[in-house]
């Protein structure tokens, strides 16, 4: 799947949307701020609208123009048009600061 992030180290916010929640590094609990701005969130990541002037893609229903999935020789296969209900169910278990 294209853009999947594998390090959120590497990830910057541009702009900032009014309804994101800002989490000052010094907090002595930096993951639970984070934790919470998320949460807070869900119901516009569903429909995709985080504030005046700034939208991004719905959650719901999430759409995959393209899934290839392979296993060696024994095992290939390709999904095309998939319309995936429930993203925006997920749930951050754990988090991990890195100072």
């Amino acid at each position: 799947m294209q853009g999947h992030i594998k390090d959120i180290r590497n990830v910057k916010l541009v702009m900032h949307a009014s309804t994101i929640k800002t989490c000052s590094r010094n907090l002595p609990r930096p993951e639970e701020c984070i934790i919470d701005a998320v949460e807070r969130i869900r119901p516009d990541l569903s429909a995709g609208n985080l504030g005046e002037n700034f939208k991004t893609p719905p959650l719901e229903p999430m759409t995959i123009e393209n899934i290839e999935m392979h296993r060696g020789q024994e095992f290939r296969a390709t999904f095309t048009n998939l319309l995936v209900s429930g993203p925006s169910q997920f749930v951050v278990e754990k988090l991990k600061s890195i100072a």
